[in-house]
């Protein structure tokens, strides 16, 4: 059982952890914003978790699998918005009164990013199908696995939340603040749309 514990644990990491659209959105959030700013950012991808985890055990993922061109829509919609979000990276909070009263990324910011996230249905399909915990009841092992996995996409996606307000600092000078959000911006970008384009 320990072991089928720790295999779920390193599956989670790898896959929920991997710089991917929500990760690289809570980093550049935290680095241009602030970490308090993102929290609403954080839970909205945290709810929208909990839903794809919920919709990939009654088979989504399958259906985004098996119809081509659905997948290639949601990976087309998830694309233009983390193009967009990036953009709100880049125009972070810094310096200029103008930049200081720029908009933080939501919870609907979050919320949408997830939702519409093709990584994040195929990474938890992958997870219930082979690293799911194993009991003699199949609800049981569900919940557990459910349950062990939130857990660790909280720790997760908070730390990297955290990562980027490390930067916070730097972004506040308006000479470096600039340079390290666009930094954060195509980093965004780039693992983003490289993610959705590897499924």
């Amino acid at each position: 059982m320990l072991a089928d514990l720790l295999t779920l644990c390193l599956a989670v990491t790898v896959l929920l952890g991997s710089p991917g659209p929500a990760p690289m959105a809570l980093a550049g959030v935290g680095a241009a914003y602030g970490p308090r700013r993102g929290v609403y950012f954080l839970f909205g991808l945290l709810a929208a978790a909990a839903l794809v985890m919920l919709f990939s055990s009654f088979g989504v993922a399958a259906v985004l699998s098996a119809a081509p061109p659905l997948r290639l829509m949601l990976q087309c919609i998830a694309a233009a918005y983390i193009l967009y979000l990036a953009m709100r990276v880049y125009r972070g909070a810094v310096g200029t009164e103008t930049e200081k009263r720029a908009k933080a990324p939501n919870f609907s910011d979050g919320f949408i990013l997830n939702i519409i996230n093709p990584k994040a249905y195929a990474a938890f399909a992958a997870i219930f199908a082979s690293f799911g915990l194993r009991y003699s009841d199949p609800a049981l092992s569900a919940v557990a696995t459910a349950a062990v996995t939130f857990f660790l996409v909280c720790l997760i996606d908070t730390g990297w939340l955290l990562a980027g307000g490390v930067f916070k600092r730097v972004t506040s000078n308006p000479e470096h603040g600039r340079i390290i959000r666009g930094v954060f911006a195509v980093m965004m970008a780039v693992t983003g749309l490289y993610s959705l384009t590897r499924l």
